[in-house]
């Protein structure tokens, strides 16, 4: 028994908060708003290069969220660095393949994923926007934008990569 990793869902599932980012911040939407609360406005033309380190920055996150929603992501770590491991005789290899048998492909679903992604969210990036909120003296509501910016993404980006991130293979 083994897992695979979907090497394409990664670059898909890193697209995500580039669309939403466009949607959410453009003008006639979450733009509006955040035009109100701060003095700057927001800048809706970017550079080849800010897309491509947006685009950079968010496959890492994507590849990040990918081992924190699936869970036998999470038991092959656990096992990769014993010694033997891949050998099929091995000690290491036979508890990994015992313990992927238990747990086999529960919770590779859209909506665990995506409960993961949520989760994420709250317990990384509110502390991240609160700790710049606070350095740079804003207000509550710019941390409550970007934070539901940020749920959304990372919610759809772990369905995603809980749905077609990892594959059971016996």
């Amino acid at each position: 028994m083994s897992i695979t990793i979907n090497p394409i869902i990664v670059p898909i599932a890193a697209f995500i908060p580039l669309v939403l980012g466009i949607l959410w911040f453009h003008p006639a939407l979450g733009g509006k708003i955040w035009n109100k609360e701060t003095e700057r406005p927001m800048v809706h033309a970017f550079s080849v290069l800010q897309l491509l380190t947006f685009y950079l920055l968010s496959c890492i996150l994507a590849f990040a969220l990918l081992g924190f929603v699936n869970h036998q992501f999470a038991v092959m770590q656990l096992f990769a660095s014993q010694e033997g491991f891949g050998d099929p005789e091995s000690p290491a290899q036979k508890s990994f393949e015992t313990v992927l048998g238990l747990v086999q492909d529960r919770h590779l679903s859209f909506g665990h994923g995506a409960f993961h992604g949520f989760f994420g969210s709250i317990v990384f990036i509110i502390p991240i926007l609160a700790h710049w909120s606070m350095r740079e003296r804003r207000g509550f509501r710019p941390v409550f934008l970007y934070w539901v910016f940020w749920a959304a993404s990372m919610t759809l980006m772990g369905g995603v990569l809980g749905e077609w991130g990892l594959k059971i293979i016996n």
